[in-house]
Formats: structure tokens, C-alpha cells, sequence
């Protein structure tokens, strides 16, 4: 496959998948989520006749017809709540499908997709009663490309990995319930507003993520916490209310990720 083809395929499942594990829909026709005898599951447009199907209001995820064999869908699990979820896609009559098993009886090439799906930002699913002092630091992974983006907009190196280690706790693959992307878990809309191609491209990812940091900044005459607030709530959100949003998710995680961008601060 190539980087372009790949690209497109990681987009095709951002934008149509409505996989179990992909609980918000982000398409607009309806669908069926059909389930054979052997457990398998596939999304097509019309039901089939010899599976268990129920309709998928708003969904539209290209289904398969080949059959499957039994394969867990779930690779892996962790106790921060994500999930690791291998997805199969291929090509079956000029259009791409996604399926939960690995398909056989097929002579299309079959690639996979190791994803995590997150029920949201890694620090918001956190409990109430959570200790960001007792949060293990990363200081090593994608350093070049945090230093690199850093450096370029003009953003606190320690604020970008907080802010990472925060949304997708280092994860190039997480995908969240609201179809948040990435190591920085950029929306879909965020990602084209920044020039981000592939969401799931670390470089690419912590490039438009540093990006909109900056702006956010800037937007906000170099308040962080008011930046932070419009990170996680969006910055009509923080305009709207004169300040951080009455929300307890975002005024939490302002004071989490300060938190945790003091301690990578500290640890220079």
C-alpha cells in the first residue's frame, strides 16, 4: 500500500467507520451491523440474511461479504481505560471495507490498523481523586519531533508534553469517542485547519498540535491556563465565558495539565 493510499485509509476510517469501538458515528447514511454465528461483525449497507443484523442510525461503514474467521477484536486492554483494537481493511469490489477479524477467502490485499480507542482525553478519564504527582513522566519519546515544533512556534517544550502525555498518554493510535486523533488528539476539523495530512503521523500530529498551541497563546495574550481551557473546550467556548468554561472536565484538566507541565519543567 502507499503512503498515500495509507493515508487515505486511515481518513476513510476516521471519517466512515462505525465500528462497536468507534461509539460516535461521524457519517451520515444508515447502515446494518450484522453479526454471523461464529461472532464475526461487519457494517454493510443491507442486511444479511443468514447474521444477526441491527440497523446503525447515521453510520456508514462499508461492511464485508467474505467470510471470517474467529479472531479477537480486542488485542489488549490497560488500566487507563483505552483500548488496543486491531482493525482489517481491504478492497472488495472497488470500495474499502473495514471488519473486525481477519477475512479469508479473499484475494484482496488485507492491511491492519493497530488503534486505541479512548473514551476521552487520556488525564479527563482520570478519577477525581487522581494525583498528578503520582503520573510516571515520559521525557524521551518523540523528542525530536516536541523540540523540533517546539522550537519552531515558539511553545513550552514541557507544555507539549504535558499536554500529550494529558490527551493521549503518548499513543500515535489513540482515537477517542468523539473522533479526537493522534498523540495530541486533534479533531478532524482542527487537524485540516493546521495543515495536519495524516493525524496519526507523530510528526505530523505534534506539528499541528504545537501549531494551534500557539495560536491559542497568542489568541489569548500568552494566558496559558485560558489557552489550555481552549484546547479541551475549543476557544468559543473560553471567549463565550470570558474565561475557563464552566465545565468540570476543562477546569479540571487546566489544573491537571499545569500540573503536569511543572513537573516536566522540573525535570530538566
Amino acid at each position: 500500500m502507499s503512503c498515500r493510499t495509507w493515508r487515505w485509509t486511515r481518513k476513510s476510517l476516521l471519517g466512515c467507520i462505525g465500528l462497536t469501538l468507534l461509539v460516535a458515528p461521524l457519517c451520515a447514511s444508515a447502515m446494518y451491523k450484522c453479526q454471523t454465528r461464529d461472532g464475526a461483525v461487519s457494517y454493510t449497507r443491507e442486511a444479511i440474511a443468514s447474521a444477526r443484523c441491527t440497523r446503525q442510525n447515521d453510520t456508514a461503514v462499508a461492511g464485508a461479504d467474505a467470510k471470517a474467521r474467529a479472531l479477537p477484536r480486542r488485542a489488549g486492554d490497560d488500566k487507563s481505560g483505552a483500548v488496543r483494537v486491531r482493525v482489517y481493511t481491504f478492497i472488495h469490489r472497488g470500495v474499502r471495507q473495514y471488519v473486525s477479524r481477519r477475512p479469508v477467502g479473499i484475494s484482496a490485499r488485507v492491511d491492519v490498523l493497530e488503534l486505541y480507542y479512548i473514551k476521552g482525553c487520556y488525564l479527563c478519564m482520570a478519577p477525581k481523586d487522581f494525583k498528578v504527582a503520582s503520573l510516571r513522566l515520559d521525557t524521551q519519546s518523540y523528542r525530536r519531533e516536541i523540540e523540533a515544533a517546539s522550537g519552531h512556534y515558539g511553545v513550552d517544550r514541557a507544555l507539549v508534553r504535558a499536554v500529550i502525555h494529558a490527551e493521549s498518554a503518548f499513543r500515535p493510535n489513540a482515537i477517542s469517542r468523539a473522533g479526537a486523533q493522534g498523540l495530541m488528539q486533534l479533531m478532524p476539523a482542527t487537524a485540516e485547519r493546521f495543515a495536519v495530512d495524516d493525524p496519526f503521523d507523530a510528526r505530523q500530529n505534534i506539528r499541528g498540535g504545537v501549531r494551534y498551541l500557539a495560536w491559542l497563546l497568542k489568541r489569548f495574550n500568552g494566558n496559558q491556563v485560558l489557552a489550555l481551557a481552549g484546547y479541551n473546550a475549543g476557544e468559543a467556548s473560553v471567549v463565550e465565558y470570558n474565561g475557563v468554561p464552566p465545565y468540570a472536565e476543562t477546569q479540571s484538566y487546566v489544573t491537571r495539565v499545569q500540573s503536569l507541565t511543572e513537573r516536566y519543567r522540573n525535570h530538566r
